[in-house]
């Protein structure tokens, strides 16, 4: 599998899906898992104007160290892209 092309294609679909709509941006509901944490990632490549509402799940026993994973992931993220 070529990871980049797949996460190009994930980005361009987003993109595709902001113009089609009209849409000036993204809000996602975000559980604190690892799958949303790669969703914002994606979301964010696709454009800047994104936001994440953070619906934690009750019965999550690692809730924190998931939303840490995410901070740490979305700033490396914010750095990279300067």
């Amino acid at each position: 599998m070529d990871i980049q092309a797949s996460v190009n294609s994930r980005v361009k679909w987003i993109r595709d899906l902001l113009v089609s709509s009209g849409a000036k941006g993204i809000i996602y509901g975000n559980s604190g898992g690892k799958d949303c944490s790669l969703v914002s990632i994606l979301c964010k490549m696709a454009t800047d104007n994104v936001l994440g509402v953070i619906m934690p799940c009750g019965s999550k026993q690692n809730y924190g160290s998931d939303r840490r994973d995410r901070s740490r992931q979305a700033i490396r993220h914010r750095t990279d892209r300067g």
